[in-house]
């Protein structure tokens, strides 16, 4: 924790630091701040990061136990794989910069959404595997013709030239067509609302218009929060008739929402890659999912009053408040 200077601040979590500014009490927040958003109940972190590994753990040894194994031709199954294993990556990294000691929030939120999009593309390889075997293809050929023409206009004095394939360069202008000049279109040729759509039906929702929603509130709340918006700005500063209080780290709602938006894209990755590699495996699967989601809520502490000690707890994990949310 940093003072400048000032009356000691409120306890934060670890890696959380405020900085006090006295003499500015007449400035207030940048912003109005009548918006109060509500108290809520989380689990420790450490116990949701657990939650994490455990489903990573899981999902590692069913894939990793099914190799080797022979495609099935037209099955999109080498592309699905890679895919799997991209996002493997990502959500790996989300527990890392996770960690108890120093989280960062917002990191979390902007690598749950490649997560997000991760998922959209293997289902929507699962549905075309033949199309997007031959769409891949064609865009990864247009992209090396790009990044070989990137990398040699700036060659320094001993560098070797990237080669270009000429059968590349003479399909240029039918690949630029489909992609743009700079390869920069998806290899789908379709936005992501678009490709989401398109595989609304094929993707496990607990609930109609569950994956819209996903899109909607969450992916849409990154763009708000992170890329330097009005709330990415005011939830960092808190005016008071003491001073300006800046609050630097981990912003703990941003990483319970990144960490709930992850942890459900990435178990529908797992669950396609299970049923396809491993069906025996599915229930411990799913098990473990419907085991650690409600663990992964925060509940305004409002919610958990009205449902009572003995009520059940509102985060779905169907037991009792107090042995939950409402004995945090």
């Amino acid at each position: 924790m940093r003072e400048w200077p000032g009356q000691p601040a409120p306890a934060l979590s670890p890696g959380s630091r405020r900085i006090v500014a006295t003499g500015l009490g007449g400035i207030g927040p940048c912003m109005s701040q009548t918006f109060r958003a509500p108290v809520m109940k989380t689990f420790p972190l450490c116990e949701r990061l657990r939650i994490f590994e455990g489903m990573g753990e899981l999902l590692d040894d069913i894939v990793l136990g099914s190799m080797p194994y022979a495609e099935r031709p037209g099955s999109g199954e080498r592309m699905i794989l890679g895919g799997w294993a991209q996002a493997h990556t990502t959500f790996g990294a989300i527990v890392v910069v996770a960690n108890e000691e120093d989280p960062d929030g917002q990191t979390v939120v902007m690598l749950s959404r490649p997560l997000f999009e991760a998922m959209v593309d293997i289902y929507w390889i699962a549905r075309n595997p033949i199309k997007a075997q031959e769409l891949a293809t064609a865009h990864y050929r247009l992209l090396q013709i790009v990044i070989a023409e990137e990398y040699n206009s700036r060659l320094r004095p001993g560098d070797r030239a990237m080669p270009i394939d000429p059968a590349n360069l003479a399909d240029r202008e039918r690949l630029s067509s489909m992609f743009g000049l700079k390869a920069r279109k998806h290899w789908t040729k379709l936005d992501l609302r678009a490709r989401a759509k398109a595989v609304d039906s094929d993707i496990p929702q607990d609930r109609q218009g569950e994956l819209d929603s996903r899109f909607d509130e969450d992916h849409f709340l990154a763009n708000l929060v992170l890329h330097g918006s009005s709330m990415s700005i005011n939830d960092r500063l808190t005016g008071s008739a003491r001073g300006l209080t800046v609050q630097l780290g981990a912003t703990q709602q941003h990483l319970a929402n990144g960490l709930r938006h992850a942890y459900w894209s990435y178990y529908r990755i797992g669950r396609l890659l299970v049923e396809r590699l491993a069906p025996s495996r599915r229930d411990d699967f799913d098990d473990g999912y419907r085991n650690g989601w409600p663990r992964l809520q925060t509940i305004s502490v409002e919610t958990v009053k009205a449902a009572g000690r003995n009520g059940a707890c509102p985060c779905g994990s169907s037991r009792k408040s107090k042995d939950c949310h409402g004995g945090l």
